[in-house]
């Protein structure tokens, strides 16, 4: 592994748990992103939704039609996070829901976003992601 930081990782202060959106790496894979995440000495993934079906995230990293209707795809992902040391802190639905031309398709984003959110929990809690119905 390569320190992506020119300074090293970043030390948390106290109590404040650091995050990443992972859209700031969008040219990387889901892997790779979250390898990257963990050198840099993060805590917490914000994984972006959308893609190719609509929403402002350019990343790869999560299909949201596929977590919504796959619980493999859930449960890999949450593997994937945890398996690094990492939470799932937010799904992020960026979009303008509102825009007179794109906004259903990014209100889907959102709908689905708050979907699989309230699927998460926190380990705590007895962390998984369960199944959700599809966004209209």
């Amino acid at each position: 592994m390569h320190d992506c930081s020119p300074r090293g990782p970043v030390p948390a202060p106290p109590g404040l748990p650091i995050g990443l959106l992972t859209d700031s790496l969008s040219t990387l894979t889901r892997a790779q992103a979250l390898d990257a995440a963990v050198e840099l000495g993060v805590q917490t993934v914000e994984i972006g939704l959308g893609g190719g079906h609509g929403g402002w995230s350019p990343a790869p990293h999560a299909d949201m039609v596929e977590l919504l209707a796959d619980a493999s795809a859930r449960d890999a992902l949450r593997r994937d996070i945890e398996s690094r040391g990492l939470r799932l802190e937010a799904f992020n639905a960026a979009g303008n829901p509102l825009h007179p031309v794109q906004g259903d398709r990014d209100d889907r984003v959102l709908r689905g976003a708050l979907q699989l959110g309230r699927g998460v929990r926190d380990r705590h809690r007895g962390h998984h992601v369960r199944a959700a119905r599809r966004p209209r």
